[in-house]
């Protein structure tokens, strides 16, 4: 959840309230939320890896049609390889 008066930079947006959103976070802080994505963890022509999180909020119902979508797209334009998915 965001602390109180915690930063996040949303990529193009500018700085965003997320005191009491749900935040997903790594060793050197956010990422993203649910609605945004964190200007440090953005995608530019050096990135190497990636991640995607997908939220079922419809359960399992149309998961493995959102997941297959950005694939094949990485695939397909990204020359992806190594891809790893994981379904929680």
């Amino acid at each position: 959840m965001g602390e109180p008066d915690e930063r996040f930079e949303a990529i193009g947006r500018g700085l965003l309230n997320i005191e009491g959103l749900p935040v997903y976070r790594d060793k050197v802080g956010c990422i993203g939320t649910p609605t945004s994505d964190e200007e440090r963890t953005k995608i530019t022509m050096t990135t190497s890896y990636l991640l995607i999180i997908i939220n079922g909020y419809s359960g399992k119902t149309g998961l493995q049609e959102a997941v297959d979508y950005p694939v094949e797209l990485l695939k397909k334009y990204a020359e992806a390889i190594g891809i790893h998915i994981i379904l929680r």
